[in-house]
């Protein structure tokens, strides 16, 4: 038996991979694209006015620290929203229970169990802190990857997903 806390972070950990990997190309690449127009619209501008060379580097600085603010909004704009939907969903963390046999692992929610049988993984994929084993193309059963050094029973489970799941 596998006793463990997700926590919320653990959430925002999923959240980001699932979205690094499997969002869309503007959900990815907005923020890119955005400033690769600033980049192009002020050099324009610049070479226009024949601006000084102090002012290429005031504009340097000026999109740098615009790379490093829009990083820290869509962070803050994603732990929002996952504050959000955990405030509409506390069931998402708390305590977990794991049990497993050859065949399946058990997943124990608030009393309720919920048995997922290995071959029903599709892929697993690994985190810095995190395995993501996918149950469907949106679900997975988050193993935050601090339980191998309290459970050894933990890289059972994990070795017997990858043997069936595609591992990424």
């Amino acid at each position: 038996m596998i006793k463990f806390e997700l926590t919320f972070f653990d959430i925002i950990a999923f959240n980001k991979h699932f979205m690094k990997k499997n969002g869309t190309f503007i959900q990815k690449y907005l923020h890119w694209v955005i400033l690769l127009f600033l980049v192009v619209f002020m050099l324009v501008s610049m070479v226009k006015n024949n601006a000084s060379a102090s002012s290429y580097i005031m504009i340097a600085v000026l999109l740098v620290a615009i790379v490093f603010v829009q990083k820290a909004f869509a962070d803050y704009l994603r732990r929002k929203a996952m504050t959000a939907y955990v405030k509409k969903n506390p069931q998402v963390i708390g305590d977990r229970v794991f049990e497993y046999d050859k065949k399946s692992l058990k997943v124990t929610i608030d009393n309720k169990q919920i048995v997922y049988p290995f071959d029903s993984f599709t892929k697993i994929e690994e985190a810095k802190d995190h395995y993501f084993a996918y149950v469907n193309e949106q679900g997975a059963v988050i193993i935050p990857k601090r339980l191998l050094k309290q459970y050894e029973g933990i890289a059972i489970v994990i070795d017997r997903i990858k043997a069936v799941a595609q591992v990424k």
